[in-house]
């Protein structure tokens, strides 16, 4: 099991290699899911273990979770 990171503000992720395009009202998790994907991940939850990304404050919402999303595809 993935241990649950907090969503620490000031904690910066730098653009994933391989990015997507994030869709029209597409949820933050699918977009999530389709970047683990792209750069090579079996799952979601072993993506963000991986590179120690919030999991559960992105299902929540939380701001901070959304703005380091963001930063790994690169819009920001």
């Amino acid at each position: 099991m993935v241990k649950s990171l907090a969503a620490t503000p000031g904690t910066n992720f730098p653009q994933l290699p391989l990015t997507v395009s994030h869709a029209a009202s597409e949820p933050a998790t699918s977009l999530l899911s389709r970047l683990a994907a792209r750069n090579g991940a079996i799952s979601m939850q072993r993506f963000c273990g991986d590179i120690a990304f919030p999991i559960n404050p992105l299902f929540r919402g939380e701001k901070v979770a959304l703005e380091q999303l963001a930063s790994l595809q690169g819009a920001t």
